[in-house]
């Protein structure tokens, strides 16, 4: 059961073609494309014709057989001729043989394209793991080889300055009692203490304190 594909994403996926090329196309080739544009300030997409449809599969027709654009352009007669032989499945019903073996074709030759995708992607990954590994490797160098300038240079330091013992400070020298000069030391008088009440009174009414 074959569904005729009239939106621009439905005869990417039945031709087997990338978007640009389909726009390439139709830029190239005004004048053989039938269906108006469709309405962007509405949402209306493109809907294509049996006559487009002809067209698109014709031409790449011609570019299975390596003819180029500016070639089908410079002899038109080429494609002229590949529409006129081009014929399209039954929409709806069952593919003839023929049919199928083209159907066939265009999802081999997408899926081939897509496979060869993946691989260069596949590919271009590997290398970015790779150049990150070698600077991976680079940086572990540096840093080895700088702990171990480091380590050197810490070593001949102690070598080259001796460990002394922390210095203590001095105790404060006492100075002696200072000489009255006829061999007594002199010693600070004695402060008399204060006298309390009862000797105050003592002291007012018979003038002594002891």
């Amino acid at each position: 059961m074959i569904k005729k594909p009239e939106t621009r994403k439905e005869i990417f996926d039945w031709l087997g073609v990338k978007p640009p090329t389909l726009r390439t196309w139709e830029r190239r080739f005004p004048d053989l494309i039938e269906s108006p544009p469709g309405e962007k300030g509405n949402a209306t997409p493109r809907r294509y014709t049996e006559s487009d449809l002809i067209v698109f599969l014709a031409i790449k027709n011609l570019r299975n057989r390596n003819v180029t654009l500016k070639q089908i352009e410079a002899k038109p007669e080429l494609l002229e001729n590949e529409i006129e032989q081009t014929t399209l499945p039954q929409w709806g019903g069952e593919e003839t043989p023929e049919q199928q073996a083209s159907s066939l074709a265009i999802v081999n030759e997408k899926l081939t394209r897509q496979l060869l995708e993946y691989s260069n992607r596949a590919g271009e990954l590997a290398g970015e793991l790779n150049r990150a590994n070698e600077d991976a490797e680079r940086y572990r160098n540096l840093y080895e080889e700088t702990l171990e300038r480091a380590i050197i240079a810490e070593t001949a330091n102690k070598d080259r300055t001796p460990q002394e013992p922390p210095e203590t400070p001095p105790e404060p020298a006492q100075e002696p009692p200072e000489d009255s000069g006829d061999g007594d030391i002199e010693t600070e008088p004695e402060t008399e203490k204060p006298l309390t009440i009862s000797q105050r009174f003592k002291v007012l009414f018979t003038g002594k304190t002891s």
